[in-house]
C-alpha cells in the first residue's frame, strides 16, 4: 500500500510540474499578428539542465514574427534578427525587436525548436525547405493600411496577378504589398499618379513611394493588374477603369475563358450579379 501510495503522489507530482509549464506561441506576419488567427503554438517536450525545451511545426510560414509567452505581450521573445534560414539557430531576448526571414524568404515544412533559459532568454533553431511562392496584395488608405488584411490579387492564366476591386477611391495612395508584409513594390521615381490603362515599372523596395490614380472624389471599379518578374523583385503594374461597358448576359459567356467575381475568385460559371468575363463586366440576374 505504502508504495502504491508513493507512486500515486510520484504521478501527481509529475502532472503537477508539467502543467506548470510556461506556454509559448508565435504570431506574426502570416497571420496578421493575431493570439486567436492561427498563432504557431509550441508544445513542451522536456526539460534539461535548467533550460525548457519546446517544439513547433507549420507547413508554410513567412514574414517577421515574436515568441509570446503565456498569452501576452509582456517580454515576448525577440531580437534574433530578420533574415533567419533553414538550419540556423538564434538568440532570442525578452522585448526584442521583431525575429524572422528575409523579405521573399519563405519555409515550407517549417519546423521550430525553441529552448527557454532560466533567466528568461531563449534560443530558437530553425528547419525547413525554402520555397519561392509570394502573395501580392492591394493596400492603402481604402482599407487602412492593413497588409495583413490586404485583398489578394489571383494569379491568371497568363502568369500575371490580377484583382477586381468596386469602388475604389480615386486620389487616394495604395501600394502593392508581398506576402502580406511590408515589403512591397513601388514606383521607382517616387510617389506616382498613374493613368489608367498603362503599365509603370516598379522595383521591390520598402520605403514610403505609393500610387494613387484617378480623381479625388470619385469611386471607380477597377482591375488591377501585376506582372511580375522572376525573382519577384521588379513587376509591371496597371489599373484599368472598369466602371463603363457593364453588358446583360453577353454572348461572350458562351466563349467564356476566364470568370471572376468582383472580389477577384475565379468561378468554375457566372454568378448572379457582377461577374469579370475575359476582362469585361458583365451583369447576371
Amino acid at each position: 500500500m505504502k508504495k502504491i501510495f508513493t507512486l500515486f503522489l510520484a504521478l501527481v507530482g509529475f502532472s503537477m510540474v508539467a502543467s506548470a509549464q510556461d506556454s509559448y506561441m508565435m504570431v506574426g506576419t502570416w497571420q496578421g499578428w493575431s493570439f486567436e488567427n492561427s498563432p504557431l503554438i509550441f508544445e513542451y517536450q522536456t526539460t534539461t539542465d535548467g533550460d525548457a525545451i519546446y517544439t513547433a511545426s507549420i507547413d508554410k510560414i513567412f514574414g517577421d514574427w515574436k515568441i509570446v509567452k503565456n498569452s501576452s505581450w509582456d517580454g515576448a521573445l525577440g531580437g534574433g534578427g530578420m533574415n533567419m534560414v533553414a538550419g540556423g539557430e538564434y538568440d532570442l531576448t525578452p522585448g526584442g525587436a521583431n525575429s524572422g526571414f528575409a523579405s521573399g524568404y519563405n519555409l515550407k515544412n517549417a519546423s521550430f525548436t525553441l529552448t527557454v533559459h532560466s533567466d528568461g532568454s531563449a534560443t530558437i533553431k530553425v528547419e525547413g525547405t525554402p520555397y519561392e511562392e509570394h502573395s501580392y496584395g492591394v493596400v492603402g488608405a481604402f482599407q487602412g493600411w492593413n497588409a495583413a488584411g490586404a485583398p489578394l490579387m489571383q494569379e491568371q492564366d497568363d502568369g500575371s496577378f490580377g484583382l477586381a476591386i468596386n469602388n475604389f477611391p480615386g486620389g487616394q495612395e495604395f501600394k502593392i504589398s508581398i506576402d502580406k508584409s511590408w515589403t512591397c513594390f513601388l514606383a521607382q521615381d517616387g510617389p506616382t499618379t498613374m493613368e489608367f490603362g498603362v503599365a509603370y515599372t516598379c522595383a521591390r523596395g520598402d520605403n514610403n513611394n505609393n500610387f494613387s490614380v484617378g480623381e479625388s472624389g470619385t469611386n471607380y471599379n477597377v482591375w488591377v493588374s501585376l506582372k511580375v518578374a522572376a525573382g519577384a523583385q521588379s513587376a509591371e503594374l496597371t489599373v484599368t477603369e472598369t466602371t463603363t461597358g457593364i453588358t446583360l448576359l453577353s454572348t461572350a459567356v458562351e466563349k467564356a475563358d476566364e470568370i471572376y467575381n468582383i472580389a477577384g475568385q475565379r468561378l468554375s460559371q457566372p454568378a448572379k450579379g457582377i461577374n469579370i468575363i475575359n476582362g469585361k463586366k458583365v451583369l447576371m440576374k
